[in-house]
């Protein structure tokens, strides 16, 4: 079986047909606030970084921010 030759049809866009496409937009909606919850722990530990470092030095907030990422991991109950 060989496909029939087509001319491109000028008068429609990729784009304008992602845009009317409703079911398409809720479900990327609903992907962008999953993923948005799914990097809350590295979030997470980049702000432990950021308000630990002036009072306990690069190192010793790194470490305190792993082991509040270690913690999250392990130690907290899972809801997905």
């Amino acid at each position: 079986m060989k496909e029939k030759a087509r001319a491109p049809v000028s008068h429609v866009s990729f784009g304008d047909s992602l845009r009317h496409c409703q079911r398409l937009q809720a479900i990327s909606g609903r992907r962008g606030v999953f993923g948005m919850g799914d990097f809350a722990h590295t979030l997470l530990i980049l702000l432990a970084v950021q308000k630990l470092t002036p009072d306990l030095g690069a190192t010793s907030a790194a470490g305190w921010a792993a082991g509040l990422y270690c913690y999250t991991t392990c130690c907290t109950p899972d809801f997905q």
